[in-house]
């Protein structure tokens, strides 16, 4: 059983349900969520729906189906909706279909494994679709491969490289946002829109600062220092295309509430190189039960 909830202003909410029962093969589960939130200056994004799901491990790979419902803004799909249908943003419509993801991960790592991985890959091959056959107000496909690989330098350090790629096609009412602090750093408040995307990412993890604080309420465990350099673009056609850089500072880190709840997250700042250089600070936690 995971729940989640985040709360920000008025206008903001994300909250999340799932229920997994794991005495079937494949197991199976249920999830439920309500989100609204900023996905770019004036624009809201409205979600909310369910979601039925099956995992199953075929060897190291891990194969998740997903049936969902939706009820979505047109917005949350593509922002250029608002020019060819402005009538979608009077009310909310359906998003009906289906995803499929393959996802195969191994680690060699420590209780840090979720963020510090000391030798280990991530490969992620994702397909959606929603379409009429599914009663569908949107029409779309998208198909994103996801492929990371954390290597350690020195065995006494324990330092870490890690290098990311991630391509990305869609058709149909979906366009591709990147930015934000799992892709494009520097750029949540200005995210990239195209109907393919592409990303590449390097990244640099020092040893960590032990325990830097210890409280009976809120601890640090460890303190993780990384710099990083992105680059990615999203585009309609290649003739279009211009890559968008950032490099920053981050700290990931892993807090413990009354010394036992691991709340792991980061903090970071990001600096757009070649267009404006301008900086944006950021930050991401996730609390586990």
């Amino acid at each position: 059983m995971d729940y989640q909830l985040l709360g920000g202003s008025s206008r903001y909410r994300n909250l999340n349900a799932a229920y997994t029962y794991r005495g079937l093969k494949p197991t199976v589960g249920i999830a439920v969520y309500d989100i609204v939130r900023d996905l770019r200056p004036g624009v809201l994004e409205n979600l909310k729906g369910a979601d039925l799901f099956l995992n199953y491990k075929v060897f190291d790979t891990a194969v998740t189906l997903d049936i969902f419902d939706r009820d979505i803004s047109a917005n949350s799909i593509s922002p250029r909706l608002y020019y060819t249908r402005p009538q979608l943003f009077n009310g909310e419509n359906k998003d009906r279909g289906y995803f499929i993801k393959l996802l195969n991960y191994s680690a060699e790592n420590t209780v840090d494994a979720d963020i510090h991985p000391l030798n280990a890959h991530s490969i992620s091959l994702y397909h959606q679709n929603s379409t009429a056959k599914f009663n569908s107000f949107y029409r779309y496909k998208t198909s994103k491969l996801d492929i990371s690989k954390w290597m350690m330098l020195g065995a006494r350090h324990k330092n870490t490289v890690k290098l990311r790629t991630m391509l990305a096609t869609s058709s149909g009412d979906y366009d591709f946002q990147i930015g934000g602090h799992n892709d494009l750093r520097g750029y949540s408040t200005r995210p990239l829109i195209g109907k393919k995307a592409q990303l590449y990412s390097a990244e640099y993890s020092h040893r960590p600062i032990d325990r830097p604080l210890q409280l009976k309420i809120l601890s640090i465990n460890k303190v993780y220092p990384a710099i990083f350099y992105d680059t990615a673009t999203a585009y309609d056609n290649y003739g279009s295309v211009k890559w968008y850089k950032s490099a920053g500072v981050e700290l990931k880190t892993r807090l413990l509430i009354f010394r036992k709840t691991p709340l792991t997250g980061k903090i970071g700042v990001a600096y757009r190189i070649g267009d404006g250089r301008e900086k944006e600070f950021y930050s991401a936690f996730d609390l586990k039960f």
